[in-house]
């Protein structure tokens, strides 16, 4: 997937958003809120946040697929993430946490417990890392981050869990590095966003996607142009 395509799904997800743009505002206000509004519990608030996050993120798959589909978006979807059974919760909190344990190891390494002390504290009172510390923290989440960011298509589009998922999103990722590598929003918004918008690439994902792939996954629409994306 070349910066073309992916400029053509960034522009078909945005026409998706503007015919509705009280509901997407109102849906990202929610995810933000929420996502963001946890990491001010002491002690586990970045972890809630990567949790609560990554079902969010869950929720906003389903919804820009519903609205791929015409219907208008219902920002209770947001919380459909909360309801997939346990398998593909635990496939989704892994994604998220994989990328979280890499940087708070790396920032160990190089700091030690003062390092990490602001991550399990309180972020209202405990001191930031310095910034080239945080700096250094965050290239690392995110360049862990990178190949997992289709796991969220995998789990709600695909309906894959456990290390199905892991392996397919990894392979999409691959495959069409430009994808992941070229967004610059955060991971768990990013992730909710790349998988849609695909519906007029049908013939170069064809081409890319192997036979035994495409028998499976008949694509008759952007939300399942996506999972036939991810099965490459």
């Amino acid at each position: 997937m070349g910066f073309t395509l992916v400029q053509g799904a960034a522009r078909e997800a945005v026409g998706l958003i503007v015919r509705s743009p009280f509901r997407w505002i109102a849906a990202v206000l929610t995810f933000l809120v929420l996502s963001e509004g946890v990491m001010f519990i002491p002690y586990v608030g970045f972890l809630l946040k990567l949790l609560i996050g990554s079902l969010l993120a869950a929720g906003m798959i389903k919804l820009l697929e519903q609205a791929a589909g015409g219907e208008p978006p219902r920002v209770s979807r947001v919380f459909s993430g909360f309801g997939l059974p346990m398998g593909a919760k635990s496939t989704l909190f892994a994604g998220a946490l994989i990328p979280f344990a890499a940087g708070i190891a790396y920032l160990y390494f190089r700091s030690g417990h003062s390092g990490i002390a602001y991550f399990f504290g309180n972020v209202l009172r405990d001191e930031r890392p310095t910034p080239k510390d945080f700096q250094a923290f965050k290239t690392v989440m995110y360049t862990v981050a990178t190949p997992l960011v289709f796991v969220a298509a995998a789990v709600v589009l695909n309906r894959l869990s456990g290390w199905t998922a892991f392996e397919t999103a990894i392979k999409a990722a691959v495959r069409h590095w430009p994808a992941p590598s070229s967004a610059s929003l955060r991971p768990p918004v990013a992730s909710a966003v790349r998988p849609m918008g695909l519906r007029t690439h049908q013939a170069e994902f064809r081409r890319l996607v192997p036979a035994e792939s495409a028998r499976q996954l008949q694509p008759v629409d952007c939300g399942r142009f996506a999972r036939e994306h991810l099965r490459e």
